[in-house]
């Protein structure tokens, strides 16, 4: 994992510059909640990533241990958007930054279940989809697909109303979970 003191941050890219100043946003996150906007606008934006991205990953799945509960959510649902959807622009990644990223990576999806249980525990069922549609990607790389229609199935659609606190568990498990596309009405297990 690249130390937050390293002047390589300066090399690396983010989608406004370089990403010198990325470290400081990492440690801010903990205790400034608003800066997760910022976060997403540097690191994952318009799904596009960065060199920086791989070397700020890792860093905010560690901080999951000792942070509250908003940021491990934000960090699953950062994480489960960089697996799914994220495109890497500005270059290319140091070598040395993708076996950290992975780690954490793999770190997320063992803790993602854990924190949908805690965040519906404290009834943050608002981003509920959301965090299933996190934990979903990053066990399985993609958002599941309609086999009748080949449409993506998008969790957060209100239309799906399908997904509900005893179904999260199976879908997530690859256990008897299933889904009916919002497209054409076809219910599948993925």
């Amino acid at each position: 994992m690249l130390a937050l003191d390293s002047p390589r941050w300066r090399d690396l890219r983010q989608a406004y510059g370089n990403a010198k100043e990325t470290p400081k946003l990492i440690n801010d996150l903990v205790a400034n909640k608003s800066r997760w906007k910022d976060a997403w606008g540097s690191l994952c934006h318009q799904n596009s990533i960065y060199s920086a991205t791989y070397a700020a990953v890792p860093h905010l799945v560690s901080l999951t241990d000792s942070a509250d509960l908003e940021f491990k959510i934000q960090t699953l649902i950062l994480c489960g958007t960089i697996q799914s959807k994220g495109n890497l622009v500005g270059g290319t990644v140091p070598p040395d930054l993708i076996e950290p990223f992975d780690s954490a990576m793999e770190v997320m999806q063992q803790k993602s279940l854990p924190i949908i249980r805690e965040a519906i525990a404290q009834n943050l069922h608002s981003g509920f989809p959301s965090l299933v549609q996190a934990a979903y990607a990053l066990r399985y790389g993609a958002t599941p697909e309609c086999p009748e229609c080949d449409a993506e199935y998008d969790f957060d659609s209100e239309e799906n109303n399908d997904i509900n606190l005893e179904n999260f568990e199976k879908l997530i498990l690859k256990q008897e979970g299933s889904l009916t596309c919002p497209d054409c009405d076809h219910s599948f297990s993925c």
